[in-house]
């Protein structure tokens, strides 16, 4: 939830995938008995402005065919075996104004997962709001994670929904040395425009100086679904809509990496959610017109790493 969720933490606050191993990299999902992190806030990127996409070709080694873990989501509710619902108020670290409810804003239905945020409450405060924040109790270590999401329609200003990963290592390790990867955040102020980020304790939006694609123009996020995703190896990140060949944005190892500049050698879990308002999400604003407002995921998959001999 992101910039993104694509997210301003709050480090009183924190919450808060098993690793690929051997040649064929097969991931073993982390225990799902494991105690559940007190929730971290995404963390908003500061660029909002719209630039020209600048794509490249995938440079990635190596292959991801082997289905390891997905949700279709063709049943007719969220399977709790596999996800975890986070829940409450008291502003997430970014001053959001939702209260995330145990499943009362999310249906599934004709093959698709709807997060809804509602306003259950005339004014702008803390709790008159309400929505859904889920996570997998699986967590997984390189691959290729797919999402097949439609983007609430913009009918307002004032909402802020994030796919967005978040490691296994927290709280052990602390936000944002733990390490963040943000597949997609949008807010609705800013209309057609998704961001991708990645947050570590080097190069973090407190320093500004996070890693982020900017704003990317995709005029039909809220008329159809897409695909937002990325490729991770041990040795690059890179972040695509629709095509994995297509690279929106990337990001390499460090020639000298370490847990401060590469936090991304340890299992990551998968969140999705809706936030209301916040630091970024409520920057201009919320309007009543935005509610209810409602985020589509067609599925989510996980494929595992088959590096290049």
């Amino acid at each position: 939830m992101k910039q993104h969720c694509s997210s301003f933490y709050l480090f009183s606050t924190f919450i808060l995938l098993a690793c690929f191993a051997g040649c064929a990299e097969r991931p073993e999902p982390a225990s799902k008995e494991k105690p559940i992190p007190q929730p971290v806030a995404q963390a908003a990127p500061e660029t909002t402005t719209a630039q020209e996409t600048h794509t490249t070709p995938s440079t990635i080694t190596g292959s991801f065919e082997e289905l390891v873990w997905a949700d279709e989501f063709d049943g007719s509710e969220v399977n709790r075996e596999e996800w975890i619902f986070e829940t409450g108020a008291g502003g997430w670290g970014n001053n959001e104004l939702q209260n995330y409810t145990d499943g009362d804003n999310v249906e599934v239905s004709n093959g698709t997962l709807k997060i809804t945020a509602r306003q259950e409450k005339p004014g702008n405060d803390i709790g008159n709001f309400t929505s859904t924040r889920m996570r997998t109790k699986s967590s997984w270590k390189y691959g290729r994670i797919e999402i097949s999401a439609k983007i609430p329609a913009n009918t307002g200003n004032g909402v802020w929904p994030a796919i967005w990963m978040l490691s296994d290592t927290f709280p052990d390790i602390p936000w944002p040395k733990c390490g963040e990867i943000d597949i997609m955040e949008y807010v609705s102020w800013s209309e057609d425009n998704v961001h991708f980020t990645v947050h570590s304790e080097a190069n973090n939006h407190m320093k500004g100086n996070h890693l982020n694609s900017g704003a990317i123009s995709h005029p039909t996020i809220d008329e159809a679904f897409h695909t937002y995703g990325f490729s991770w190896t041990p040795d690059r990140i890179e972040f695509f809509i629709d095509d994995p060949s297509v690279v929106q944005y990337s990001v390499d190892r460090p020639d000298s990496a370490n847990q401060d500049n590469w936090p991304f050698d340890s299992p990551f879990f998968l969140i999705l959610n809706i936030a209301v308002g916040g630091s970024w999400g409520g920057e201009k604003g919320i309007e009543e017109s935005a509610f209810p407002s409602t985020m589509e995921i067609d599925f989510v998959r996980i494929y595992g790493l088959n590096p290049d001999n």
